[in-house]
């Protein structure tokens, strides 16, 4: 969680650059985030295949010492083009592995996949926040605000965040000594029983026929999950330009110091707290309806984004709001993805959605660049960022549309066959057969007339 800190620290490591390039815009800090999930999100498929060729041990062990490496040559170098090239491939270290391990623990317990998801990426949030707090402390320990005619860091403070990922270098290899005694491989000992029911229906196991790659593209190539990953982007448009934009655009219209410091740490609490409840709905009603209502909520947040950008504290208060909602929908999805696709592909179906999120974000990226090219301080960006936010509407009543039209039914894959052998069922009982959670079961629901 430290890698994530990128984005916060971005206008210490861009007004340190400045130092010694004043062609350097601080703005350009903007891209660093989204540089960093694109290629987190580009690599998160590789994850599925890491860990099915390496082993999920073996995986993280590799990426850590990989990160190690990336982050110490991160520190020690002054060229802006080489640390974007840095970010990227920190990106890829870290998204190859960041799902494997939620993975495991849902397999566990499929039934309560939701309230698990929301709880890991509760804990990530209370990790990352503690993180930002504490490397704001290491960098601006005494809260410099920028006056109005500033829009760079002194050096003596920018240059602080070598020292934070200096620290991040041990702090790295010591939580993954940590975590691997902790980490058990689930193994379904079960895939090759019977099972048998009250009503004497004995199914045999289901044999896998076809191979990974099959399946894998006859879901990539469906237009179903470019459906839903529109959706999603479409939905937190506004919010993920609001928080990606707020470091750099909180500076420029002089926001206390000691609130930036702590604001992200606010919005972690946010998530801390409703992600498990959002994780716990999903879980108890198990309905798409949950996504239609976060859309919806979308629609009116964008509307007040673009009303009231001009009031700081409003503008805070919306942002604080939409992480609630931006929470949920992030604790829903995934839990959806692993129930229409399965959890054996969840990682690489789902990095369909992370890839078009993290394309999202370069480009989210590359329009504030854009716009810090004619629009300076933060009184000037209030002009079109208000813009964006009146687009977003158009986008999130689009993401509404798609919700509209998505259902609940299985993604069937055409290289599975089902056995099914000795079965007794009498007049009084219905059989269905369909595909479940990990497309290797069949469900039985034996209804009496």
């Amino acid at each position: 969680m430290s890698t994530f800190g990128i984005g916060q620290y971005s206008v210490y490591i861009t007004s340190y650059f400045h130092h010694f390039n004043s062609k350097i815009n601080i703005q350009i800090g903007n891209l660093m985030m989204p540089i960093l999930t694109l290629f987190l999100s580009l690599a998160a498929p590789l994850g599925g295949v890491l860990e099915h060729k390496l082993g999920m041990h073996l995986t993280l062990i590799i990426n850590a010492f990989i990160l190690e490496f990336l982050i110490f040559i991160f520190i020690y170098q002054r060229n802006i083009w080489i640390t974007f090239l840095l970010i990227s491939l920190i990106g890829m270290t870290v998204g190859s592995v960041i799902t494997i391990p939620g993975k495991n623990v849902c397999l566990y317990y499929p039934n309560k996949r939701s309230i698990i998801s929301a709880s890991i990426m509760s804990f990530n949030v209370i990790i990352g926040a503690f993180m930002s707090v504490f490397g704001e402390k290491i960098i601006n320990p005494e809260k410099y605000v920028l006056k109005n005619d500033e829009t760079y860091y002194p050096l003596n403070i920018a240059k602080n965040y070598i020292k934070f990922y200096s620290i991040s270098l041990i702090i790295i290899p010591i939580c993954t000594l940590i975590s691997l005694p902790f980490l058990k491989k689930y193994i379904d000992i079960n895939q090759n029983k019977n099972d048998k029911f009250d009503n004497n229906i004995n199914i045999n196991k289901i044999t896998e026929k076809g191979n990974y790659s099959k399946n894998i593209k006859a879901a990539i190539f469906n237009s179903r999950i470019w459906k839903i990953s529109f959706m999603s982007i479409f939905c937190e448009f506004a919010i993920g330009f609001a928080f990606s934009t707020f470091r750099v655009y909180g500076a420029l219209i002089s926001i206390n110091g000691t609130l930036m410091q702590y604001i992200p740490l606010f919005f972690g609490l946010s998530m801390i707290i409703f992600g498990p409840i959002w994780g716990y709905i999903n879980d108890k009603f198990k309905s798409f309806k949950i996504i239609r209502i976060i859309c919806l909520f979308f629609i009116f947040h964008s509307i007040m984004l673009s009303i009231f950008i001009q009031s700081n504290l409003i503008y805070i208060l919306c942002l604080f709001i939409g992480s609630i909602f931006n929470t949920g929908i992030n604790t829903v999805m995934h839990p959806y993805i692993m129930k229409i696709y399965g959890m054996q592909y969840f990682i690489e179906i789902g990095g369909v959605i992370t890839i078009c999120k993290g394309i999202v974000n370069i480009l989210r990226g590359g329009i504030s660049l854009l716009i810090s090219l004619y629009y300076h301080t933060g009184k000037e960006l209030q002009i079109p960022y208000r813009i964006i936010f009146i687009i977003s509407i158009g986008l999130n009543i689009l993401a509404y549309i798609l919700a509209l039209k998505e259902n609940e039914s299985y993604f069937k894959y055409p290289n599975y066959q089902y056995n099914i052998e000795n079965l007794d069922i009498s007049k009084e009982n219905k059989l269905e057969i369909s595909t479940s959670e990990n497309n290797r079961e069949i469900v039985i629901e034996n209804q009496t007339k």
